[in-house]
């Protein structure tokens, strides 16, 4: 790992741009699009469920969210910072009651894929 992939999470956590902690933060709806569009036509449907490994800052989740039924997002992120800004920026707590999604923000993915154990 170089010095800048040590020093740039740090930088980036610090200013809060939660976009750009994802990536390229001017193609931040692009991407988002690519990957709900993409996956639609290979046949994802709003009555399917979708665990999101790495949510981030919800680049996609944002979509999915309001694409999928209530109850049918679940994501998992350890930056918890990255879940609640792109929440408050992108999505809003109103979505979040509508759609119920589930966050998971533990470094450890067992319980979160296995809450009964």
């Amino acid at each position: 790992m170089s010095e800048r992939d040590q020093v740039w999470p740090a930088t980036v956590r610090a200013k809060r741009d939660y976009r750009e902690f994802v990536g390229p933060a001017d193609e931040y709806d692009v991407n988002s699009a690519l990957q709900l569009s993409l996956l639609t036509l290979l046949g994802r449907r709003e009555s399917h469920m979708r665990l999101d490994i790495g949510c981030g800052s919800l680049r996609s989740g944002r979509l999915f969210m309001m694409y999928l039924r209530r109850g049918h997002y679940c994501a998992i992120e350890p930056e918890s910072w990255l879940v609640e800004t792109a929440t408050e920026n992108e999505i809003g707590a109103e979505m979040v009651r509508l759609k119920s999604p589930t966050f998971y923000h533990g470094r450890d993915l067992l319980p979160a894929l296995r809450p009964d154990l």
